[in-house]
């Protein structure tokens, strides 16, 4: 059984980032951008969304000199 995963990408259009638990694309919530999910634009993995969320509240409020990993 497959477990579903949630994603964190930023958007090519407006650099902002966001979360989504779909498998192949999502629409950024910013500008309506609809968004290819490819390995590339991933910036995180997780399997709970809790984590996924708390990932994301932080990596917003770093500065622009956030490192990716």
């Amino acid at each position: 059984m497959s477990r579903r995963q949630f994603k964190i990408y930023r958007c090519p259009e407006c650099g902002r980032f966001s979360l989504s638990s779909s498998s192949r694309s999502a629409k950024c919530p910013y500008c309506g951008t609809a968004i290819h999910l490819t390995s590339s634009r991933i910036i995180a993995r997780f399997q709970n969304a809790r984590e996924a969320s708390e990932y994301l509240k932080k990596l917003k409020s770093k500065s622009s000199g956030f490192k990716t990993f």
